[in-house]
């Protein structure tokens, strides 16, 4: 029997625990703009301004995200052009080392 109850303790304080979550999730934390303190928002509006910034960073990570792909990309193709001796030459000139290990040795 004490077992029994022990499980159902457990199982209330897992369920008021996810009780607990679900309504923090509906309550999105964020920064008001500059002088939005002072225009006396409501709650629904400070948090559909929060929900915005969200919605907008997310957006900008992404494009953030596609940026550096491009750029990735583009490099890539730029070095493509390069033959091996440029390629050996500009990675000397990057690393500030000899590529060929002939040319250390003198």
């Amino acid at each position: 029997m004490r077992f029994y109850s022990m499980k159902l303790l457990s199982l209330c304080v897992f369920l008021s625990a996810i009780c607990v979550l679900a309504a923090a999730e509906d309550k999105v934390k964020g920064q008001l703009p500059a002088q939005f303190k002072k225009l006396g928002l409501r709650d629904d509006q400070v948090q559909k301004i929060y929900k915005i910034q969200t919605d907008y960073r997310g957006k900008g990570a992404d494009l953030e995200k596609q940026l550096k792909e491009l750029k990735t990309k583009e490099k890539t193709e730029v070095e493509g052009v390069l033959t091996d001796e440029q390629k050996n030459r500009l990675k000397e000139i990057r690393t500030g080392e000899s590529a060929d290990p002939k040319k250390t040795s003198k």
